[in-house]
């Protein structure tokens, strides 16, 4: 069918009008389908499966205004023209072997549509045999004769070759021996786990189970590792295995009832191997369990634990499980610290007592992991000084009578520190209520850094602060607002409640508050050109929340009043700019 396209030409002269009809070809939209499988694609499957379904894509970016109902064939010529070009020699997989769909239809504005190409992998073995199967290929190609296809072949045809495993359990084996210690008195079983991973999702566990080894496999470890095990006859079972199909792992248990050993100085060793009447197992090794018979013995988990919140638990163990709640107890011993520090070159400083709450530890019955909390009041450390140390030991005349604190595990050294150094989340636009929305306000920046951060002032390229201030943070390209934090009292954050002095708001103290005032607040620092004097300071750190608040105004040369700045707004009282800043959620510099 053609299109008639009316066109009308104006002629001046006649100054009349002449329709002329002429006839275009029609503009004829061809659909442009490609797969999302092209070339030989490897269908990885497992033996066993009766049925492999592997999802083909068809999508296009142009006839979305058409339907496209696609036939599936099954074009043998790919596979000679393939071999010819790479020198294979794939063969046609036989139909009784795959089922494909006869047609698959792209809906009118549809982008894509899958289509299911199922093959037969035990069939496939069974008849073909299961390495000779990926000698075979199904060559498939898309046709569509009503609307025709603009792609080219080689996007929309695919070769699938079935490349197919046997069923394996590849068993996870620890690098080394896990040791169970159990204690006479105290008849508490302990349960291990095994794990292992199937490549496929129709496990039975029925077909799989693991099993103790014997003398043999002891002996052997013996020889490697100069040790003198027995091997374990007796109080343990293996469990029961459970499978998981969702991420193919089998989970495995065994319980050992050891105790009932008895007083006994010999060792013992448990080999394990999975074996399977179905599958293909992975195991390079056994995996070993040493026995023993113990004493109760103590330790914490930890030699070293920095924290700088105040709050944290500290953890002990036991060898064993015991019968009911085990409660241990911790006693600060600041004389530890000295010794740290002469063993390791440190200089950490020691805390009051007072200024720590240490709990009761409590080891749950049937468990050998506890915990107790610690309370530090961060108040009473210094900021971005000496390290505080303090040493948590447990005490040994608390434990359960038989128990052993093992002497070089009993002391946690929880080290921490207080400090506003690092970076910063900045909130824009945040304004202080002094200045009712501000006609000279300026937000802090960073001036194309990536961070928004609080230094120490050594480390600008000024060296210090101008008066000896300790902390710098830029606030304007490449100048830095030099502070101290005034530590010696709390303050009143609150403006409503501010005082005046020198006709400019300063803050009233308010004991408790844990606020300070941020103090000697100048720009540039010593070996800096200037400095711009400080006309107003409000600002000041909150230690409740880490936030810092920046509130400051600097009489620039170009700012409004300045020497070479503009007019004082109508309404300003005070000439300068203002920098204000809301620095949150402090993180340490990387």
């Amino acid at each position: 069918m053609k299109k008639i396209f009316n066109i009308l030409a104006g002629v001046a002269v006649m100054a009349s009008v002449v329709a002329c009809d002429v006839e275009y070809d029609p503009i004829v939209i061809i659909p442009n389908p490609e797969l999302n499988k092209t070339g030989v694609q490897a269908v990885n499957t497992i033996s066993i499966y009766d049925e492999q379904e592997t999802v083909i894509n068809v999508a296009r970016t142009a006839g979305l205004s058409k339907e496209m109902n696609m036939n599936v064939l099954v074009d043998e010529a790919l596979i000679d023209e393939y071999n010819l070009q790479n020198g294979t020699s794939y063969e046609l997989l036989p139909s009784e072997y795959y089922t494909i769909p006869e047609e698959v239809l792209l809906a009118k504005d549809s982008l894509d549509v899958d289509f299911t190409v199922v093959t037969k992998p035990a069939a496939m073995v069974s008849g073909l045999g299961r390495e000779e199967a990926s000698d075979y290929v199904l060559p498939l190609r898309l046709s569509c004769p009503k609307t025709g296809i603009d792609s080219k072949q080689d996007v929309i045809t695919v070769m699938l070759r079935p490349m197919i495993e046997e069923p394996k359990v590849t068993v996870d084996v620890p690098a080394a021996a896990q040791t169970l210690e159990f204690v006479p008195v105290i008849p508490l079983s302990q349960t291990v786990e095994l794990n292992a991973v199937a490549n496929f999702n129709s496990l039975e566990v029925s077909k799989v189970k693991y099993e103790a080894m014997g003398q043999d496999e002891v002996d052997a470890y013996n020889t490697a590792n100069g040790t003198n095990y027995k091997l374990l006859t007796d109080y343990y079972t293996i469990n029961e295995d459970v499978f998981t199909a969702e991420d193919m792992v089998v989970k495995s248990t065994i319980t050992f009832d050891c105790s009932r050993l008895g007083n006994t100085e010999d060792k013992f060793l448990l080999p394990i191997k999975m074996t399977s009447t179905a599958y293909g197992v992975v195991q390079n090794k056994c995996i070993f369990f040493a026995i023993e018979m113990s004493q109760l013995k103590v330790w914490v988990s930890s030699a070293v634990v920095e924290n700088t919140t105040g709050e944290l638990n500290v953890e002990v163990q036991m060898n064993t499980p015991m019968l009911d709640d085990q409660t241990l107890e911790f006693v600060i011993d600041n004389s530890l610290v000295a010794e740290y520090n002469t063993a390791n070159g440190t200089s950490y400083i020691t805390m009051d007592e007072a200024n720590v709450t240490v709990g009761t530890a409590t080891i749950p019955a049937g468990q050998q992991k506890g915990s107790v909390k610690v309370s530090i009041d961060l108040s009473a450390v210094p900021y971005d000084s000496d390290k505080v140390m303090i040493p948590l030991t447990l005490k040994e005349d608390a434990l359960v009578e038989g128990s052993v604190l093992l002497a070089d595990q009993k002391t946690t050294y929880v080290v921490t520190f207080n400090t506003i150094v690092g970076i910063y989340t900045f909130e824009d636009g945040w304004r202080s209520a002094w200045n009712k929305g501000g006609c000279f306000a300026k937000p802090m920046s960073n001036y194309g850094d990536s961070r928004y951060d609080i230094i120490l002032a050594k480390d600008t390229p000024a060296g210090a602060g101008r008066n000896g201030q300790k902390y710098a943070s830029k606030y304007s390209y490449n100048m830095y607002a030099y502070f101290d934090v005034d530590f010696t009292k709390e303050i009143d954050p609150d403006f409503a409640n501010a005082l005046e002095v020198d006709g400019l708001p300063a803050f009233a103290e308010k004991p408790g508050s844990k606020c300070y005032a941020l103090t000697n607040v100048v720009e540039r620092g010593l070996n800096e050109a200037g400095p711009d004097p400080t006309k107003r300071n409000y600002s000041y750190f909150d230690m409740n929340t880490g936030i810092v608040y920046f509130d400051f105004i600097i009489e620039g040369y170009w700012s409004p009043g300045g020497p070479g700045g503009k007019e004082m707004p109508a309404g300003c009282t005070i000439g300068g700019d203002w920098f204000c800043a809301k620095f949150m959620d402090r993180v340490d510099h990387e």
